[in-house]
């Protein structure tokens, strides 16, 4: 399902780009025009943290992708988060890619964990009214570990509903149902909230 048209700046990024902005003036009113090539860096922090707004996809059983990314590997292994076998699909997010972060389901957030081993690192579970749980954990990059999540236990999310920011990729692991039908397989890229991972299966 193809994107929208145009594009707005992340609110994540808004507050850095305008701070870049009046610090750039204030260079420039002491430093003259030699600081003008530095409005080009405005214009790759604004590309940096585009948000394109997508069209969600309307499929009620479908699950969808929630970030940008392409896919690393398919398999079936435990879900350490809800001690089940599942099927996990590891997504890799690019540096340079759209950021944002969406709801993978339409449901009630169930639980939340984050390692205080591992920095950064937050996991996500939601349960759809027909009780079919997902998780999704958001492993931060080496470079910079900073992932914003806006979504807490109890709150219902919808499907595609934009929910965060991960700032210069991550790889993000998403366990689904076993009994949940894969679309996907390792290579096969993604756009975040417009483009299904699978769908779940009820007789």
């Amino acid at each position: 399902m193809a994107a929208a048209s145009h594009s707005i700046v992340a609110p994540e990024g808004k507050p850095v780009i305008f701070s870049a902005i009046i610090l750039l003036i204030a260079l420039h009113v002491w430093l003259g025009a030699i600081v003008t090539p530095g409005w080009l860096l405005i214009v790759f922090m604004a590309w940096m943290f585009r948000d394109p707004v997508r069209e969600v996809s309307s499929a009620p059983l479908g699950i969808v992708s929630p970030v940008d990314a392409r896919v690393i590997s398919v398999s079936e292994e435990h879900d350490p988060y809800l001690d089940r076998q599942a099927t996990k699909l590891a997504l890799e997010m690019s540096p340079l890619g759209m950021n944002s972060l969406r709801s993978i389901t339409e449901g009630k957030v169930i639980n939340t964990w984050a390692r205080h081993d591992n920095p950064g690192e937050r996991a996500v579970q939601v349960q759809t009214d027909e009780q079919d749980d997902v998780v999704v954990v958001l492993r931060p990059g080496r470079l910079f570990r900073q992932i914003s999540c806006n979504i807490t236990a109890g709150q219902r999310v919808g499907q595609g509903q934009r929910c965060g920011y991960i700032t210069f990729g991550a790889v993000i692991d998403v366990y689904i149902p076993v009994t949940a039908r894969c679309f996907l397989k390792a290579g096969d890229t993604v756009q975040a909230g417009s483009e299904l991972l699978g769908e779940y299966i009820h007789e």
